[in-house]
């Protein structure tokens, strides 16, 4: 017997300077979450700026032997407890290298006017800490979403109970008339 469930995580940056491309922040999960899921690994990277969710499905089995007596019937359930986890992480992001910014003649599309180089920390940084590089702060909030427990119940009736639950049943559609 198998059941599926998806394990996802919701990321999102509420705060940061860059926008449109690869962040790549990686961050650490905490040991509840990392424990708990198997295809996350110990870390997760935080690629978009925008929010972003990665789902991973998980397959959970059951391998077991049920006996069944004669003339009896059996029930076997599979139910997944999930759990969430929401967190907020922070980072200071470093960023160095040369900003190039080419103009365009407004008139006439694909006519070069010039270009201008400069380093980045002349375009982004008001106080340069290092030079040549500029610091920033990053803020974002992630939430998981995965399975962490399956619990498999059995009942076990007879065919006596089976046949009563079915007369039960058919009793009360017909009072319902």
């Amino acid at each position: 017997m198998e059941r599926t469930t998806t394990a996802s995580v919701k990321t999102s940056i509420t705060k940061g300077y860059i926008t449109g491309v690869n962040l790549g922040l990686i961050l650490t999960l905490p040991d509840q979450v990392a424990l708990a899921t198997f295809g996350y690994g110990r870390n997760i990277t935080v690629d978009k700026t925008e929010e972003n969710t990665v789902e991973l499905i998980q397959t959970w089995c059951v391998d077991t032997n049920v006996l069944v007596p004669p003339m009896s019937f059996t029930k076997v359930k599979v139910e997944i407890k999930e759990k969430r986890w929401k967190g907020i992480f922070e980072a200071q992001v470093r960023m160095k290298g040369v900003v190039i910014v080419n103009f365009y003649h407004q008139n006439t599309p694909g006519s070069l006017v010039g270009t201008v180089e400069c380093p980045v920390e002349e375009v982004l940084s008001q106080n340069p800490v290092l030079p040549r590089e500029v610091i920033f702060p990053v803020q974002g909030k992630c939430d998981f979403q995965f399975g962490v427990e399956q619990v498999v119940s059995v009942e076990e009736d007879t065919e006596e109970e089976e046949q009563e639950e079915e007369n039960i049943s058919k009793e009360q559609e017909e009072e319902d008339f």
